[in-house]
């Protein structure tokens, strides 16, 4: 998480430290949408696809966002700060903050 609000400073993020824990994580109310940051891996995307489904059928809008490398970190260390603002500008697009 740390090393997405490297390159998004103003993103609202709370963390879960596990795909369990994401899986699980539920949304504060209010939220006008949920950006769900994954690990590459399968377990992390499967407790993406399970949270994103659940707040779907909630009526929240969700996205998933899963970087070009194992994680984010690793993105952040590859690409910089900037470049990984400008991967994940499109992705974050204009709508409501989450």
């Amino acid at each position: 998480m740390l090393s997405l609000l490297a390159a998004v400073p103003a993103l609202p993020a709370a963390a879960a430290l596990s795909a369990g824990s994401l899986a699980a994580f539920v949304p504060p109310p209010g939220a006008a949408r949920l950006l769900i940051a994954c690990d590459r891996d399968a377990e992390g995307q499967r407790a993406a696809a399970k949270l994103k489904a659940r707040a779907l059928a909630q009526g929240l809008p969700a996205t998933v966002l899963v970087p070009a490398h194992g994680d984010f970190n690793d993105d952040l260390a590859a690409l910089g700060p900037r470049a990984l603002a400008a991967r994940l500008a499109p992705l974050l697009g204009p709508g409501p903050g989450p």
